[in-house]
């Protein structure tokens, strides 16, 4: 039985809701941490303030049994040095040697949805890490989820983004559509599940032998429409709005001058992600982790308001 875990991006969004089912569940919880994070003040985790990329991380790791790697990154900075292949593939990998070395047991990695298509560097870079760390000598479990919404509690999330970026603009709501066809705008399709049921698989899956050397793509159970979406999270934020079609074309030219800036909603990634759509099976996996679904429905975006 596994006791001890030793978690790197436990500070953002995903990973408060993980280190709190950790707590709930009775682990004993290390932080590991590049710098120092809000989370220090409760007596119930360990944290640890290391350079990630360098050996000091070996030391941090020992004595762990799991070790969740749950950093990630939406957007580059490369004047900052901040780049997804430095984040996604590097560190994973870097993290992936120094467990092994560290005699860790068990890998959990945070991937994404599509990954396995290789149509970004933000895909291609998840990826990667996913073929190295199936390759090493760690039993392994991998998480792809679709969107993820839910209480932000001061982070980045997805709804609270759109509500901000789109639902609180002075403009309509813009439907998304690709080629010519009007009649298709807004009608690429999502998964969201709910941030506490993403933690929650990653939790049980620490001492689920039958999660060794499984990818688990996760999304919600029932998928809707972007336009869909974009009602229902306007409606949680009590707003009415009308929407009007959007070419991704034109987008795509504004992200490619503006993507580098925080305050442009999208990047090019995620544009050519939203286009495909980002949905998953996973209703089998809810009964498999004896897990119940917080459906995405006004109730569950009431943070929204």
């Amino acid at each position: 039985m596994m006791k001890k875990i030793a978690i790197l991006g436990g500070s953002g969004f995903v990973g408060q809701y993980i280190v709190e089912k950790l707590f709930d569940s009775g682990f004993d919880v290390n932080l590991i941490s590049r710098k120092e994070s809000h989370l220090h003040s409760d007596k119930r985790a360990k944290e640890e303030i290391v350079d990630l990329y360098s050996k000091d991380l070996l030391q941090a790791l020992k004595g762990s049994d799991c070790v969740i790697f749950n950093i990630g990154i939406i957007r580059e900075f490369h004047r900052k040095g901040i780049s997804f292949k430095n984040i996604h593939q590097d560190l994973a990998i870097h993290t992936i040697n120094m467990a092994e070395k560290a005699n860790v047991k068990k890998f959990i990695l945070m991937s994404a949805n599509d990954v396995n298509l290789m149509r970004t560097p933000y895909e291609r870079t998840k990826r990667k890490a996913e073929e190295y760390l199936i390759q090493s000598n760690l039993d392994w479990t991998i998480f792809r989820p679709s969107i993820i919404f839910g209480n932000p509690k001061g982070k980045m999330e997805f709804c609270t983004q759109v509500k901000r970026d789109m639902v609180m603009m002075p403009f309509p709501l813009p439907i998304f559509f690709s080629g010519l066809n009007l009649f298709k705008a807004g009608s690429f399709k999502m998964s969201p599940i709910h941030v506490d049921n993403v933690a929650e698989f990653f939790v049980k899956s620490i001492n689920s032998k039958n999660s060794n050397y499984q990818i688990y793509n996760l999304g919600g159970t029932k998928s809707y429409t972007w336009l869909e979406m974009l009602r229902a999270i306007t409606f949680a934020s009590g707003n009415k709005k009308f929407s009007i079609p959007v070419p991704f074309s034109l987008l795509k030219i504004l992200s490619f001058f503006l993507d580098q800036f925080n305050w442009f909603p999208v990047t090019r990634d995620q544009l050519v992600m939203l286009q495909d759509g980002n949905t998953c099976e996973s209703s089998k996996y809810f009964s498999e982790f004896n897990i119940d679904e917080i459906p995405f429905n006004r109730n569950s975006l009431s943070y929204l308001s």
